[in-house]
């Protein structure tokens, strides 16, 4: 079985990025290549899944049978474009904030040239009607799916559980309930990039 390949990336930040790549990550054992210079995944991720680009370390041509994250930030330079060529999926979060939704809007013009194989995932979701207005929005402007992940203090807690939100749903009891509806939204998106679509 070949392996996958997947770059989360977005022009705006603070739309949950890391923490949905970390949850994919602990969740499916994937390893995190990241260009970002301040991150808290070194504290979760061993060295052997985890590498930091220093700043002029160029992206690594990954093997086919590899299970790897891109977790890019900053502009579309060579090292983004290098990450969504060899990558099976493109993952773009975004909320339901305007600006959140101009970024993504920008993103995926952006990236649709290079590789038109994106996902959107519709985070910190807290009413149904936000969902179905980005779904809408996303229509709009290709045929892309769309996965909504509700908010949840959850998600950005995986760092200090150091376990993925599916990990905390098997582990029962009161968090396990509390994470349920959650992990199964994890679940689909999950599910969805483990099909055998080969790159």
């Amino acid at each position: 079985m070949s392996g996958k390949r997947i770059t989360f990336w977005s022009v705006k930040g603070g739309v949950g990025k890391t923490s949905l790549a970390l949850n994919i990550a602990l969740s499916l054992n994937f390893g995190i290549i990241t260009n970002e210079r301040y991150t808290l995944l070194d504290k979760v991720l061993s060295n052997n899944n985890f590498l930091r680009l220093s700043l002029n370390q160029d992206v690594p041509n990954m093997h086919k049978e590899h299970n790897v994250i891109f977790d890019m930030g900053g502009y579309l330079d060579k090292r983004v474009k290098s990450a969504v060529e060899q990558s099976n999926y493109i993952i773009i979060p975004t909320t339901s904030d305007k600006l959140d939704l101009q970024g993504t809007i920008s993103t995926v013009g952006e990236v649709k040239e290079i590789n038109n194989s994106i996902i959107i995932i519709a985070n910190k979701i807290e009413k149904e009607k936000d969902f179905y207005d980005i779904k809408h929005l996303i229509q709009q402007i290709g045929d892309y799916p769309v996965f909504p992940v509700k908010k949840s203090r959850m998600l950005k807690n995986i760092i200090d559980e150091k376990q993925s939100v599916q990990a905390m749903r098997k582990q029962g009891g009161l968090k396990g309930y509390i994470v349920k509806p959650l992990a199964k939204q994890l679940d689909a998106i999950n599910h969805f990039i483990m099909r055998e679509k080969v790159k």
